[in-house]
């Protein structure tokens, strides 16, 4: 095989970011001599008036584009008559139930570089590392991880194979910020195991890391050739490593970078003190993304397995706020066994913070988490076809709330929603919005008045 098509699967344009996960796996393949050809739904692309002829094709999808996913295996099933091979966190952590589909040939797990070029060179499957094949019609799985250990031997992702006009149109990525931007990863994994993270089940745990000088060329790649206006360090925790982020500054300083692009990235409270955010700030850092999650200690305890506390969430708002860098921050409402008080306190911790932007989600359980094994426990469910994957986007399924507290529920996180978009977003986003929609305008500005008198 010489041709792959790699698919980044969605039905949902909104989305502000290229998947670079795929992008790395197009570079690699192609520094290996194979030719790749790429298409990103996301961006409106459709796969069968981009694509002619193609020797294999490998979806990418997480769960809640799984079906997406199924019914386009079909239909390429059926005009290309090739062997299709999926791969990303929902095929990852369910190979068995992925393969059970008749169009499905093959599922990478996790990491997808080193498995994939032993596919495209054809092989045997019986002793390639980390993926799932059919064997005359039954199913076997190599579990495990096929990790590469040294990242710098990856090259940049193929971000020439999208439509990067299109993403660095979408000015809301930056949330609250109208710039565009571009993510850069500069590591892989992450050491701590949050119960609603499933990426320690796809990457294992540890984290691997480009070396300086490789990040420092690709920021000055990507500066040079797309000219965003802002850099999201999307890694799972960029804060992980303090000697090697000192070093990173020192070079965007040294560089001049900090003067050409502001950026943001991933943290946790427990990873950042005032001498760090100080080197971040100069670096040109404006915002830093925290998944406080919750304001309750005991429903905190059990997301992050005891990892962080409300009080260090707190101080990690105030040491931001202290030396003037955004602050955004990301919870989790409706989570197992979480009580009317409990949420409440999540809510008042939410109001009674000065948070630059806010965001929520209903805690939705995710396959190869460990709150996913929860979920299963708690319902009983055995049987995992029987499951709708449709339902797993974020505030489309109340998983863990009783149904006697449904409506109460909904009506709590409406009103929420209103209350901090007024305090999100500018003013002239939020008059736009009124204009539009008057009926909705009168009730926000009657919930923000009863969040001031809070």
């Amino acid at each position: 095989m010489k041709n792959i098509t790699l698919v980044n699967v969605s039905t949902d344009v909104a989305l502000t970011q290229p998947n670079l996960g795929l992008c790395y796996l197009a570079s690699y393949l192609r520094d290996k001599g194979f030719e790749v050809q790429y298409v990103d739904e996301v961006s409106g692309e459709d796969f069968f008036t981009k694509i002619k002829k193609t020797d294999i094709v490998g979806l990418g999808f997480p769960t809640i584009f799984a079906n997406r996913a199924f019914k386009l295996a079909e239909k390429i099933k059926e005009k290309f008559n090739v062997p299709i091979i999926m791969g990303g966190s929902h095929a990852s952590v369910l190979p068995e139930l992925t393969l059970r589909n008749p169009n499905v040939d093959f599922v990478a797990l996790g990491e997808g570089e080193l498995s994939l070029l032993d596919i495209m060179n054809e092989k045997e499957p019986k002793n390639i590392k980390a993926i799932g094949y059919k064997e005359n019609g039954e199913i076997k799985v190599n579990k495990g991880f096929n990790m590469i250990q040294d990242l710098d031997t990856v090259p940049f992702p193929a971000r020439d194979l999208l439509n990067m006009d299109f993403y660095l149109s979408k000015k809301n990525s930056f949330s609250g910020m109208n710039i565009t931007d571009t993510p850069i990863f500069t590591s892989r994994g992450c050491c701590y195991k949050c119960r609603f993270c499933s990426h320690n089940a796809v990457r294992g745990r540890g984290m691997r890391f480009h070396s300086v000088d490789y990040v420092t060329r690709e920021l000055k790649h990507v500066i040079d050739i797309y000219h965003p206006q802002g850099i999201f360090f999307g890694d799972d925790l960029f804060t992980a490593n303090k000697d090697r982020l000192f070093d990173i500054c020192d070079r965007m300083i040294e560089s001049g970078v900090n003067e050409r692009i502001v950026w943001e990235c991933n943290s946790r409270v427990d990873t950042i003190d005032e001498d760090m955010l100080r080197r971040l700030k100069e670096a040109g850092c404006v915002q830093i993304m925290f998944g406080f999650e919750s304001g309750c200690q005991k429903i905190l305890s059990y997301l992050k397995s005891n990892t962080t506390t409300v009080e260090q969430n707190k101080a990690a708002i105030d040491m931001c706020k202290k030396i003037g860098i955004r602050v955004l921050g990301f919870f989790m409402l409706g989570n197992p066994y979480e009580t009317k008080e409990e949420l409440e306190e999540t809510i008042n911790f939410i109001l009674s913070n000065p948070i630059d932007f806010t965001s929520f989600s209903i805690t939705t359980p995710y396959p190869g988490s460990v709150m996913w094994d929860d979920y299963l426990k708690m319902n009983n469910i055995t049987d995992l076809s029987k499951l709708k994957w449709d339902d797993f986007v974020f505030g489309k399924g109340n998983f863990f709330v009783p149904k006697e507290r449904e409506e109460e529920f909904k009506k709590i996180c409406k009103e929420l929603s209103i209350k901090i978009s007024i305090r999100n977003y500018p003013r002239k986003i939020l008059i736009k919005r009124a204009l539009k929609n008057p009926a909705n305008t009168i009730k926000a500005i009657l919930s923000y008045v009863k969040t001031k008198a809070i």
